[in-house]
């Protein structure tokens, strides 16, 4: 596992599922450990349920957002099928109507889904890209205040650079577990020492 890139990981050869997280039945807030319901979308295990139980170490989930989890099929003796994922990733809306949900939803408490739609109005399908990528590309949404406008930037800059960071490090053969060991060290831990 140590030379294959993120590429590899979420390559259409290796078994995924691509869903939904619908519901989280457990989370350990000590180790992000966690056992939730996923809505299948897409894979290429052999899974006919609609809803599948997936389990893993996931620091950072959001629910009715789309994910591509890596990993395999198992028969827990107590609880029946899930999947246990390895490797995760967000899935960033394409749609003109899946951006706006994204910017609507509970991770952008105070974004409604008529500042979304005009925010997608005016940037495009890829509006969250070109935000990522230049943020003050949110002065050209009309009535869009300064303070919105940051708020936005900060809450898509943070999930992307937490991202980037297990994404990074599963690049070099490390687990989700102990990437989300290494994050907390990089955020919280030195900010103790500064």
């Amino acid at each position: 596992m140590m030379g294959q890139t993120s590429m590899d990981l979420f390559s259409e050869e290796h078994k995924f599922v691509k869903g939904e997280p619908v519901r989280i039945i457990f989370q350990n807030t000590d180790n992000a450990y966690t056992v939730m319901i996923v809505k299948i979308y897409e894979t290429n295990e052999p899974i006919e349920e609609k809803d599948l139980t997936v389990v893993g170490f996931f620091p950072t989930i959001h629910l009715h957002e789309m994910y591509h989890f890596s990993g395999k099929l198992k028969i827990h003796p107590r609880y029946g099928k899930q999947y246990e994922a390895d490797h995760y990733r967000k899935l960033l809306p394409h749609s003109k109507s899946g951006v706006i949900q994204y910017l609507s939803g509970d991770l952008f408490p105070g974004i409604g889904e008529k500042t979304a739609k005009k925010i997608v109005d005016t940037l495009g399908e890829n509006a969250i890209s070109r935000i990522l990528d230049n943020p003050d590309c949110l002065k050209e949404v009309d009535k869009l205040g300064e303070d919105k406008a940051a708020f936005i930037t900060n809450i898509l800059m943070e999930n992307e650079g937490l991202e980037k960071i297990l994404i990074g490090l599963s690049d070099y053969g490390f687990g989700a577990q102990l990437s989300m060991k290494i994050s907390d060290v990089r955020r919280y831990g030195l900010e103790n020492h500064q």
